[in-house]
């Protein structure tokens, strides 16, 4: 096990599907059981005070036992966009999106509909 260190990635820090498990100097170790199984996210995450992640891993003891080191040098350096920017980001985003959505045309499927059958009754031998 290790543990992946992100460098100031924004995130939306929505707090859906994520909840807190350790909290140190306004530093949270969160946690998402829908990522437990998965093979390349890791379910746990460290984020800063303004909600950018810094670190995941795979274990809360692993990263809980690194957070006071982790957090010494990650204070230091600067995200590389912050969560502000990130919803900023996402909202715009989801704007387009709406806004395509209204203008897009449905097209007819290229081929024919097959028509619905009536009740099937069982056949007699």
């Amino acid at each position: 096990m290790a543990i992946r260190r992100l460098y100031g990635t924004a995130t939306v820090d929505a707090g859906v599907f994520w909840e807190d498990c350790v909290s140190h100097e306004g530093w949270r170790i969160q946690y998402n059981k829908t990522l437990d199984k998965t093979l390349v996210l890791k379910p746990y995450r460290l984020l800063d005070p303004m909600g950018n992640l810094w670190a995941s891993s795979d274990t809360l003891s692993e990263l809980a036992e690194a957070l006071p080191e982790l957090t010494k040098v990650f204070a230091k350096k600067q995200p590389l966009f912050d969560s502000e920017d990130a919803k900023k980001f996402i909202s715009i985003a989801l704007s387009v999106l709406i806004e395509l959505g209204k203008n897009a045309t449905l097209n007819p499927l290229p081929f024919p509909r097959i028509p619905k059958k009536g009740p099937s009754t069982p056949k007699k031998k």
